[in-house]
């Protein structure tokens, strides 16, 4: 079993829908915590969790292209077996570019969890 740093040599936003295709909840959180500098526990349960506002935080302050973050929302619900209208999302994620870190690390974890390594 390969681990994040396996994908070293991809691009990031590559080794994100890898990842994400693939299921591995885990191993992407901690991509994403090493990219984000955030606590990959915390990470897991803002991916895992049932917002998607925090997932899509994380994704932001990652710097994720759209379609690495709508890999994401793929995995997202494919693990819940739900059905999802993803333009919403997919616009309301959009919009977080314009939300400066700090904002986002509330939106992603909450401002009791802010904890960065």
């Amino acid at each position: 079993m390969s681990t994040p740093s396996d994908f070293s040599h991809a691009p990031f936003s590559e080794a994100v829908i890898e990842l994400a295709d693939a299921n591995r909840e885990a191993d992407l959180a901690r991509l994403l915590a090493e990219r984000t500098h955030l606590e990959s526990d915390a990470v897991l349960l803002a991916i895992a969790g049932h917002d998607t506002e925090p997932a899509a935080a994380v994704c932001r302050i990652a710097g994720l292209p759209l379609n690495s973050y709508s890999a994401v929302l793929r995995m997202r619900v494919r693990k819940r077996r739900q059905v999802v209208d993803p333009y919403p999302l997919l616009a309301a994620y959009r919009k977080l570019s314009d939300l400066p870190p700090a904002v986002l690390a509330k939106l992603a974890l909450g401002p009791s969890r802010i904890r960065p390594r």
